[in-house]
């Protein structure tokens, strides 16, 4: 993500695997959740992803955990 490839990779990863499971099988994605502030990538990380193909993604299990320097450790 941080090199501005990894937005394309999971597009492509997304509707291949889509492609090859179909319709009716579910498909998830797991990403810590601060892959979902566009502004830290270059190409808008999950944002942009969930553009893209959010619509072949059933549902989005985040991580709030092991996230390093983007720590959930107040309520804000």
């Amino acid at each position: 993500m941080n090199q501005g490839k990894g937005e394309a990779w999971l597009i492509s990863f997304t509707k291949a695997v889509r492609a090859v499971i179909g319709p009716d099988m579910i498909l998830s994605h797991c990403p810590q959740a601060p892959y979902f502030k566009r502004s830290y990538y270059m190409n808008g990380g999950y944002y942009t992803i969930n553009q893209q193909v959010g619509d072949q993604i059933d549902f989005y299990m985040l991580q709030y955990y092991n996230q390093v320097d983007s720590q959930y450790n107040t309520y804000q």
